[in-house]
């Protein structure tokens, strides 16, 4: 028969045998404190990869060769516990005691208070689901106590409440672990004193008669669910109460009845409800309304201090405890915490944290369950390697098709049971102040586009230009006329409207569209539902990308300076449009080692003195330049640099210098390795008076050219506008790139 609760993990847990006692806790911290000898660390623990994720949080992933040969791969999240601006708390399922969510929902909103990444979190029961199964604190209030532990003996499961190792955190910010005995107790007005089974967890039937005949449970106003009553049972409303880790919470009776045939019960608002029943029930039966009772909580912990866990602000439930200063801790004390000896030995994925002693956590999460990428860790082999990775502190937190890494809103690792949900997550938040920065995004490319064309016409714009978001050709030289006609850039798919940029062209109060690129990029369907909205549409487009740039071009007036850009890829001609469309210069397109007939024809009508090629040898040719001096009898200015990041710094140097007006307090970033955020960008810069710098991904230092051209910036720049969501630039370039306003 297996158990009806389990331990977030895929398989049932089966705990020792025997019903706990106070008494086994002399046992258990005989076990934590007693360390393994003669077990070496992991030697072979490579680090594959490793990326900032802010300022004191990094990511590395990491490989194992076990002792069989096989691999084990893992991920592993640095935080620096000493960083004012960093917080490592949990977060529980639906935002309540009970209940289960997805960790990519759970992600989501705990991204909406700064959480930066995390892991899934502390074990939980089946029932009810989601139920913390271990000491839990959250806002220094304790929800939970002692992890509920059983044994299938055949007929009727097991149960009884026995001490386990949690993880607590201090309001400075570090992480304390430990074995922990909690006692809970309610003190009635007479001054006796009641034993409290559990805060928040459902009444259960044992084998042992002494649980049906006692028994008394605590229920929080956050339990967010029905909890049962069996028959008999007294039920007591009391105002909320806040019970504190060694502290005293009371609160006034406004209510107690027996409930005859049992049933289900909620908590109400501002409430608190104790069910007790059996003998305890009877010794509750003289409270009356308007009498106060007071709610007591102890915890007991194996080695570290009392006081340390009454300060703790939060904490979540693991166990086992697997390393106590450096050293691995007995094996017997994780079967004494309910892991069996296939839990110790056994293989399979795994979450961990672990503290360092100098001030950093580590989250790991390791990979299982994966033919030919990881086979998982057994306890032993998780005990070790995270030694290996510094940890002096380490607690196994739950794992399974539980184990998941998100970082910047996106899952990280490679979970067994992928969308499983969890109980809770352990995550790292930020509270820094973006005070010189701001990021202008949304879901997709489409919702990214409409917002900077909200922030670049914020009374609206009469004319709108529309360029695919599936390819960058035909809006390479759109910038420009979009600064021409002070009209935004909007993206849309080739053959339907995305709701998004529908909603931009109503919030912009659009009566004019203009479609960049012929039929091949913007199907007439899409052209034909403007229409039925009521907008004028027009195209300008051509046979191919380059005749499209001279048709985008001839709508300009007569230029004395053009811009010649590849238009076979996209970097130089999006960096180029800020100070095109600021110099009322069009672009034109080329090929890298011949300027096509619609380029060269129209570079023939023109009269101008300068041409400005931007991009090196291999992205327009010697010849192409020699070509261009002909026909257009002009002057020939080359910006480039070593990669598309040292042309974007030469062009922006050489802008910086020939584009009167611009604003240096202010700064346009995308990211340069893909376009779409970047094709609005030209023209919003250029709605802005500044320019816009393109930089890798992750990591702006990653270009040095970049990083070089951003410092010449710092300490000129006191606003820097961030074209794209976390995927596109991430939140350690938010970081980097706020930076420039505090130097």
């Amino acid at each position: 028969m297996s158990l009806p609760w389990g331990a977030g993990s895929d398989a049932r847990v089966r705990f020792a045998p025997g019903t706990a006692s106070r008494g086994v806790l002399v046992a258990l911290c005989a076990a934590v404190v007693l360390a393994a000898t003669g077990t070496p660390v992991h030697a072979n623990v490579e680090i594959t990869g490793e990326e900032p994720i802010f300022d004191g949080l990094r990511h590395e992933d990491f490989r194992v060769r076990l002792s069989d040969g096989n691999v084990a791969r893992g991920n592993v999240l640095r935080v620096d516990l000493n960083a004012e601006h960093l917080e490592l708390r949990p977060t529980l399922a639906r935002n309540q005691i009970v209940g289960l969510e997805t960790m990519a929902s759970l992600d989501s909103r705990a991204r909406q208070d700064g959480a930066l990444a995390g892991t899934n979190g502390g074990y939980w029961v089946d029932f009810p689901a989601g139920a913390p199964n271990g000491l839990t604190v959250e806002a220094g209030r304790a929800l939970a106590g002692e992890a509920r532990l059983g044994e299938d003996d055949g007929d009727t499961p097991e149960v009884n409440n026995r001490p386990r190792s949690s993880v607590g955190f201090q309001p400075d910010g570090s992480a304390i672990m430990d074995l922990l005995e909690v006692d809970l107790a309610l003190e009635l007005p007479s001054g006796i004193q009641v034993d409290i089974d559990d805060l928040n967890r459902e009444p259960q039937a044992t084998a042992d008669d002494r649980f049906r005949r006692r028994g008394s449970m605590v229920y929080d106003h956050r339990y967010g669910g029905t909890f049962s009553a069996p028959a008999g049972a007294r039920v007591i409303r009391v105002e909320r109460l806040d019970p504190k880790i060694g502290d005293t919470a009371s609160g006034v009776v406004s209510a107690n009845h027996v409930t005859e045939e049992g049933g289900s019960f909620s908590v109400g608002e501002g409430e608190s409800t104790i069910v007790a029943w059996g003998e305890r029930g009877e010794l509750l039966g003289d409270v009356t309304e308007g009498e106060s009772l007071s709610l007591h909580v102890d915890v007991r912990p194996a080695a570290t201090a009392a006081s340390a866990w009454a300060s703790v602000t939060e904490a979540v439930p693991g166990g086992p405890l697997l390393v106590r200063d450096g050293q691995r801790t007995d094996e017997a004390g994780w079967r004494l915490e309910g892991f069996s000896a296939g839990h110790v030995t056994g293989r399979q994925p795994r979450t961990a944290i672990g503290t360092t002693g100098d001030g950093q956590a580590l989250l790991v999460t390791v990979d299982g369950r994966r033919a030919g990428h990881s086979v998982g860790m057994s306890l032993r082999e998780l005990a070790d390697t995270m030694r290996a990775l510094g940890a002096r502190d380490v607690l196994n937190l739950d794992g399974g098709g539980s184990t998941t890494m998100m970082i910047d809103g996106a899952v990280r690792n490679r979970p067994s049971a992928s969308g499983r949900s969890v109980a809770n997550g352990l995550f790292v938040f930020s509270d820094y102040s973006f005070d010189h920065s701001q990021r202008l995004s949304g879901p997709d490319r489409y919702a990214t586009a409409a917002r900077v064309a909200a922030a670049s016409h914020p009374s609206g714009a009469s004319t709108v230009l529309l360029s695919t978001g599936e390819s960058f050709a035909d809006a390479l030289a759109g910038g420009p006329l979009a600064t021409s006609v002070s009209a935004p850039l909007l993206l849309t798919r080739g053959d339907a409207l995305p709701d998004a940029t529908l909603g931009a062209l109503d919030e912009l109060g659009a009566q004019r569209v203009v479609l960049l690129g012929g039929t091949g990029a913007i199907d007439n369907s899409v052209r034909d539902r403007l229409r039925s909205r009521g907008l004028e549409v027009e195209r300008a487009s051509g046979r191919d990308r380059y005749e499209t740039a001279t048709e985008i071009a001839g709508r300009l007036d007569d230029p004395d300076r053009v811009f010649v850009v590849s238009g076979e890829n996209y970097p130089d001609a999006l960096t180029a449009a800020a100070p095109a469309g600021l110099l009322g210069s069009p672009v034109v397109l080329t090929r890298q080692g011949e300027l096509p007939a619609p380029a060269r024809h129209y570079l023939a009508s023109l009269s101008v003195e300068e041409v400005v090629v931007v991009g090196g040898d291999s992205a327009v040719s010697p010849a192409v330049r020699r070509e261009l001096e002909a026909v257009t009898g002009a002057t020939v200015t080359t910006l480039a640099g070593a990669d598309r990041f040292a042309t974007a710094a030469a062009l922006n140097r050489w802008a910086g210098n020939n584009v009167g007006g611009l604003d240096s307090g202010r700064l346009v970033a995308a990211q340069g390795r893909d376009f779409p955020d970047a094709l609005t960008g030209g023209p919003f810069a250029a709605a802005r008076d500044s320019l816009l710098m393109i930089v890798p991904p992750v990591d702006v230092s990653a270009a040095a050219a970049a990083q070089d051209y951003l410092d010449e910036r710092a300490g000129g720049v006191n606003e820097v506008t961030l074209l794209g969501g976390v995927s596109a630039l991430s939140s350690y370039q938010h970081w980097q790139l706020d930076q420039l306003g505090r130097r």
